[in-house]
């Protein structure tokens, strides 16, 4: 009759609406693996070029990323300035469990130290990657990737663990606190090119940001000097985050 008919109608409805919401799901999660897969298509030749940027990055003269055949951005196992998120997590995983490691070998050693230790981390890198991308954002309009912030932030973690080592050594605190100057300086030189390169102005110049909007058009040597101002904190930050973290009580 005419309720099993409405009846049929309605399955159908609603059979369609889930098919086309399974579908859009599936492109959603489909782009993030992309994404996701971009960042971990590493090789060993792109690791060691890699860890030695990160060691000597005032030695590294060309920041610029590749652009291949497509015009689209290389991924790292083909240009070394292009970030990962396979050397952070390693380099993140190598931290916490160096922590216990230090902790176990002074004798403070609690089951919990790997919760907290990994809790204290993530928890400084979400804060530094809000902050960057809303700061870039409010001054200039520029939107940078989560993911490459999340990569520029991790690869901190190596420098952590140097310092976390150095301060181990005999004759402290002084060969603890020069690894940890130097570390930190190396981090911020590179996060503040690597930055650089991430936000480059398009052809079209400067693009007011939420607090730069109602104060006309900047030149660009304006939008220039509110990146660099910016570029310099960020790097100036990683000073005290390495001591942070490679701080053990």
């Amino acid at each position: 009759g005419a309720a099993s008919a409405m009846g049929q109608v309605a399955t159908g409805m609603a059979m369609n609406y889930l098919g086309t919401t399974a579908t859009a799901t599936t492109a959603v999660a489909s782009s993030y693996l992309t994404q996701l897969r971009y960042y971990f298509d590493v090789n060993n030749a792109y690791v060691t070029q890699k860890l030695k940027v990160l060691a000597l990055p005032f030695r590294h003269k060309e920041w610029e990323r590749t652009v291949g055949a497509h015009g689209r951005l290389q991924p790292p196992a083909l240009d070394v300035n292009a970030p990962d998120l396979y050397v952070p997590l390693m380099a993140f995983t190598t931290y916490v469990l160096l922590v216990g490691f230090v902790m176990g070998a002074a004798g403070n050693f609690q089951p919990d130290v790997f919760g907290t230790t990994t809790s204290s981390g993530v928890v400084t890198v979400v804060l530094e990657v809000i902050a960057i991308k809303l700061a870039f954002y409010l001054l200039q309009g520029s939107r940078i990737s989560i993911l490459e912030l999340l990569a520029f932030s991790g690869y901190k973690f190596l420098s952590v663990c140097l310092t976390l080592l150095a301060y181990q050594l005999p004759y402290q605190p002084w060969p603890g606190h020069a690894v940890l100057l130097y570390a930190g300086a190396a981090i911020g030189t590179f996060t503040a090119k690597s930055l650089r390169r991430s936000l480059v102005q398009d052809a079209g110049g400067f693009t007011p940001g939420f607090m730069t909007e109602g104060m006309g058009s900047p030149t660009k040597r304006d939008a220039w000097k509110k990146q660099n101002y910016g570029l310099v904190a960020v790097g100036l930050m990683q000073i005290p985050f390495v001591w942070y973290l490679s701080y053990v009580g």
